[in-house]
């Protein structure tokens, strides 16, 4: 079956180009909306929507390079960086926030191996609200490990009951419907 992707680089903070993650996309029959095409209702097997060519560890995808308009590398002053898990996520807050230098760091493991220079003084997580004992877990020592690196993080979770900003949006727009 041939279907149509999301391409995106994945870079390291130097921006040398690493790896390239991939999301295969379908339509999905009742809405006709673009999904990723692993949604049960296309037929795709769970898990073979997403892949990586390439070593990844330690890089990210960059959204949006913020008000600056700096490579990470030529930064000069002080940024906050705001990093979500997902690419979607990402897009939702570059969408949101168009000042913000925006990345998806594509996992909680990935982003505490991530070496950000030391201009990243402050690290906006936008994280998914998963309850779940091992990706808490996670998250606390990807914050961790930023933390010991010098970076101050604040963590940003949707409200109880939705999964991720993507959801807390469209919440807040149906909510202003």
């Amino acid at each position: 079956m041939k279907l149509p992707a999301m391409v995106s680089q994945v870079i390291l903070p130097t921006g040398e180009h690493v790896a390239t993650h991939r999301t295969w996309l379908g339509r999905c029959p009742r809405t006709r909306a673009w999904v990723k095409a692993d949604a049960a209702d296309l037929g795709v097997p769970r898990g073979n929507a997403k892949k990586m060519l390439g070593k990844s560890r330690g890089g990210f995808i960059p959204l949006r390079k913020g008000a600056s308009q700096q490579a990470m590398g030529r930064m000069r002053r002080p940024e906050t960086l705001y990093v979500t898990e997902g690419i979607e996520d990402g897009l939702t807050v570059a969408m949101c926030k168009p000042e913000a230098r925006v990345i998806a760091a594509y996992s909680l493991g990935n982003l505490g191996v991530i070496e950000f220079p030391p201009a990243i003084e402050t690290i906006v997580l936008v994280a998914d609200r998963d309850d779940g004992v091992q990706e808490q877990e996670k998250l606390e020592r990807a914050i961790a490990r930023q933390q010991a690196r010098g970076h101050r993080v604040q963590l940003v979770l949707p409200p109880p009951g939705l999964k991720d900003v993507n959801a807390w949006l469209l919440a807040g727009l149906e909510n202003a419907a």
